[in-house]
């Protein structure tokens, strides 16, 4: 059943149960001008705007209608002194309405989360507390008597930080482990330098069994090669690294023991 909330002289007060609301509209203690408001209303409106209490308002003025005009068959007497004032007072006293502000729990909760969070929750507490942010702003927005945005907000910013602040180690962490792992242009140069020098003992492997008319599983010297490279102006070929190179047969390509084949 729908909760009303009604504004007298600037006091909100309720909520109330429909029929509460109604016997108020009844007794006159709620005015057609005073505004209301209900879950599923965009804003506040005067009671006489809303439909549902029409009817209900046209009713009550019509009842009035006698004892303002002082109608002789009607009962003045009884009616007005059952509604006096004082007695009026004294019989609604028990369902006086007043005012419940209260503040959203979680709101409360979005706050001690985002704190949780830069002690040793991390994002673990971050995210819930973002969560339980959002949905307590809205439930403040749609219940105009709950109270916490102050809270709710708090808890946001303190969720959102955390988990930038989370975002941005995460990524520095990454740099600085793959980073080592990244070849460096030397390393690289010195990789092309011993590349080189296993195809200029290849070609000279080659260039030996033809000279010589060696089968391919032949396995010349390095004394058999050093001939075709003076004759090239080559120098002897060294790995920048120290790797030893192995000649191997004529069919097979020189092996370096630091970069492989």
């Amino acid at each position: 059943m729908a909760q009303w909330y009604v504004s007298i002289d600037g006091q909100q007060m309720g909520p109330y149960e429909e029929g509460v609301f109604r016997s108020y509209l009844q007794s006159g203690r709620i005015q057609a001008h005073h505004p209301v408001w209900t879950e599923g209303m965009s804003s506040w409106e005067p009671v006489s705007s809303v439909s549902i209490w029409k009817g209900v308002i046209t009713a009550a003025s019509s009842s009035e209608v006698p004892r303002e005009l002082g109608s002789p068959s009607a009962s003045p007497r009884k009616t007005e002194t059952s509604t006096t004032p004082q007695t009026l007072a004294t019989r609604s006293q028990p369902t006086q309405p007043h005012a419940t502000p209260s503040t959203h729990k979680g709101a409360m909760v979005s706050l001690v989360l985002g704190l949780l969070s830069f002690v040793f929750g991390g994002p673990l507490t971050a995210v819930p507390a973002i969560v339980m942010g959002h949905k307590a702003r809205k439930e403040m927005t749609l219940h105009p008597h709950l109270q916490g945005k102050g809270l709710a907000t708090a808890g946001l910013v303190l969720g959102y930080l955390q988990v930038a602040l989370f975002v941005v180690m995460l990524v520095v962490y990454f740099v600085f482990a793959l980073v080592p792992m990244l070849p460096s242009q030397e390393e690289e140069d010195h990789k092309a330098i011993c590349e080189k020098n296993r195809q200029m003992i290849q070609e000279a492997k080659e260039k030996w069994a033809i000279e010589y008319n060696q089968p391919m599983s032949a396995v010349p010297t390095w004394t058999d090669l050093n001939s075709y490279f003076e004759t090239e102006g080559l120098e002897f070929p060294v790995c920048p690294d120290g790797g030893a190179y192995v000649v191997g047969e004529v069919s097979a390509p020189p092996f370096c023991s630091f970069h492989g084949d």
